[in-house]
């Protein structure tokens, strides 16, 4: 049976809807929801005593149930002769005053200023289905007669699915016109789609007003019927709208689909009163799992403070964890710092409904109860000891969240939420607002053990006894300090080394003193300063150093390299290098990249500048430790062995605990060490 229009103008002509009624026959045909669907918010705007004008009322059931509900002053419209006579035949005798008559919106025989609600459910978008001189034109003249047979203070209530250029222009032509303009996300309705997607339907409410000089235009959004927002411009209205109609399609169609495992789904998720995410989502299927009408599904709570762990923060985590919950499918959910949260029960009611947006369909249809997991029964806590803004670094603070029974102290910039740029354990029972708090043998970042790796292997070209590694006396050049544990690591493992530690923005080191414990003293020597300018001035000073660290975060990481910056890793910049390091020298690399041209390009530069190179990638992080020699002594296996076990004895020495200590059993990571 065809009841699509051959061209979307057919939806203006009332031959189109003759035969589209007719061939319905008696058949209901709902637009954008059932009257149960949509009678909260059509009770919210609309009175008993309204006098109601439906137009393109169609074989719709709405007029009846709201007359039913008590609306008895109610007039429907259609240009269709053969709808209108079906329904006054259905519904003129049992329902007296319900009226129908036959009409072109575009040409209403009523009088002006005669109701209080003229109600648009779908005709809006009937009339104009794209963007073309003639639709906008039909438009107008059909917004000109709503806004002629309205009384003001009286309402256009319109249900909609709201496309781009629906939207733009009925918000264009009321701003204009001085009215207020208030749109409703309908959660209730949607609109299926011949894809099977489900689109959001929103219902807009314009109030006519009378237009006043210099009157600013009104925009109100509201994603639920107990809270509206304010807006302050036409174009947060759109973006509202937008954000609604991709989160609403990504739902749907997720209900539906099976994901590859190497794609996520990521979704903010933002109370109406909020300006920021609450929560965000990722979406993981398991590999091979089952059509959606049969896979299982669980959320995870990751609690605060946690989600930068390598289980909740990179792909391969997550994948680890999907396994470990036994499931096809799994919600990974985070908390966003500057909320409130209930306990765990509160955060799983909060959470219900927009869970079940994201489960497959299966577990709706046969309307499962949803499975909430965590890591025991903790949210976990988050405290903001410090914050300020930064000229180089922006927005950062330090923050102590706990953990597995213990207290961390990390240094977080806001332009990366979810990366820690340095932490530290606060030692229990301690005063924690006494940098004294700071245990010094907790090593945060399994980089530095390998960075620590780099500086016993060349301390091991002059002696390979213990005792001699641990007192020995060497020149260490850090480029970055952060909070300074990567300084405070290598001053726990050798006391007499000095070290220079040179950073450009005052304001971390200043953090990394007040709040990490960090101190100057006779071997710790801090510099701000530009990076590239002070081994620049290294080099025209003669200044030597048995080991050069490049530890340098990346202000634009959108680049495809976090760390270091690109200009660190110009010619011209490591032959200052080179220039600065000892006959036995080595330069020491933290290399954060994630595009595979940009990292090929770094390791061939190293590799025509060094005499050797080679690298260690980490298992469960995007670090790489990259050394780096200006002499023929080569990097192998027996090497690396022995000074990985003379690390150990190290951090032992130390008071670091076992579990930093290096696996030398276990030589396959080594496998790959050269650069390839």
């Amino acid at each position: 049976m065809e009841l699509l229009p051959r061209s979307t103008v057919d939806f203006a002509q009332p031959e189109y809807w003759n035969k589209f009624f007719k061939q319905r026959g008696e058949k209901v045909f709902e637009w954008y929801g059932e009257y149960v669907e949509l009678c909260t918010l059509l009770h919210k705007y609309m009175k008993a005593q309204d006098v109601i004008l439906n137009v393109g009322c169609g074989n719709s059931k709405l007029s009846a149930d709201l007359y039913d509900a008590g609306f008895k002053n109610l007039w429907n419209v259609d240009i269709s002769a053969v709808v209108v006579e079906q329904m006054t035949k259905k519904f003129g005798k049992s329902r007296p005053g319900l009226i129908y008559e036959k009409m072109d919106v575009l040409n209403l025989s009523y009088p002006d200023n005669n109701f209080s609600v003229v109600l648009d459910k779908g005709t809006l978008d009937a009339l104009m289905p794209d963007d073309s001189i003639e639709a906008r034109s039909r438009i107008s003249k059909f917004f000109s007669e709503v806004g002629r047979v309205l009384k003001v203070g009286g309402r256009y209530i319109c249900i909609s699915l709201l496309q781009e250029h629906i939207l733009k222009f009925l918000a264009g032509h009321f701003s204009e016109e001085g009215w207020l303009i208030r749109v409703c996300h309908c959660q209730e309705a949607q609109q299926n789609s011949p894809n099977g997607a489900a689109l959001p339907v929103f219902v807009i409410i314009c109030t006519k007003f009378k237009k006043l000089p210099n009157m600013k235009p009104v925009f109100e959004f509201s994603v639920h019927e107990s809270s509206v927002r304010r807006l302050a411009s036409i174009g947060e209205l759109y973006k509202s709208v937008k954000t609604t109609q991709e989160a609403g399609l990504i739902c749907s169609k997720l209900s539906r689909v099976v994901l590859d495992p190497k794609d996520e789904i990521c979704i903010d998720v933002t109370r109406p009163e909020d300006s920021s995410p609450r929560y965000t989502f990722t979406i993981i299927d398991k590999a091979g799992s089952r059509g959606p009408e049969k896979m299982s599904f669980a959320a995870f709570i990751v609690p605060q403070g946690r989600e930068s762990e390598w289980l909740f923060s990179s792909t391969e985590g997550r994948q680890v964890l999907l396994d470990n919950c036994k499931v096809d499918r799994l919600a990974v959910i985070t908390m966003h710092r500057g909320h409130e949260y209930p306990d765990l029960k509160g955060v799983q009611e909060e959470l219900n409904d927009t869970v079940a947006n994201v489960a497959p369909y299966g577990m709706l249809e046969k309307k499962m109860k949803l499975p909430f997991l965590s890591l025991g029964n903790n949210l976990g806590s988050r405290k903001t000891c410090y914050s300020a803004e930064s000229e180089i670094s922006g927005s950062l603070l330090v923050e102590e969240v706990e953990a597995d029974g213990c207290t961390y102290r990390r240094l977080i910039f806001l332009k990366s939420p979810n990366v820690i740029q340095s932490e530290a354990r606060l030692r229990k029972g301690s005063d924690q607002s006494d940098n004294s708090s700071i245990d010094k043998t907790y090593v945060s970042c399994e980089y530095h053990i390998y960075l620590g790796l780099g500086i016993v292997m060349g301390i091991m070209q002059s002696s390979n006894e213990l005792k001699k590694i641990h007192t020995t006396s060497v020149k260490i050049l850090v480029l970055g300090l952060g909070g300074g544990a990567l300084c405070s690591y290598i001053q726990t493992l050798l006391p007499k080394a000095h070290i220079t530690a040179v950073d450009i923005d005052p304001a971390v080191i200043e953090i990394a003193t007040n709040y990490f414990g960090l101190a100057k003293n006779d071997n710790l020597r801090i510099e701000v300063q530009d990076g590239l300018v002070f081994l620049k001035d290294s080099v025209q000073n003669g200044e030597k150093y048995d080991f050069i660290i490049f530890d340098v975060d990346c202000k634009d990481s959108s680049l495809g390299l976090s760390c270091p910056p690109q200009s660190f890793l110009e010619p011209e910049v490591l032959e200052s290098v080179i220039s600065c390091l000892s006959e036995k020298g080595m330069f020491l690399l933290n290399l954060v990249c994630r595009a595979s041209e940009i990292k090929k390009n770094v390791y061939n530069r190293l590799k025509s500048i060094f005499k050797q190179t080679a690298s260690i990638k980490l298992e469960k992080d995007v670090n790489e430790v990259i050394y780096t020699r200006i002499n023929d002594a080569s990097f192998d296996c027996p090497l690396i062995t022995q000074a990985a076990q003379n690390l150990n004895s190290l951090m032992d020495l130390s008071g670091i605990p076992d579990e930093n200590f290096i696996d030398i059993t276990d030589l396959s990571k080594w496998m790959k060490l050269r650069l390839e």
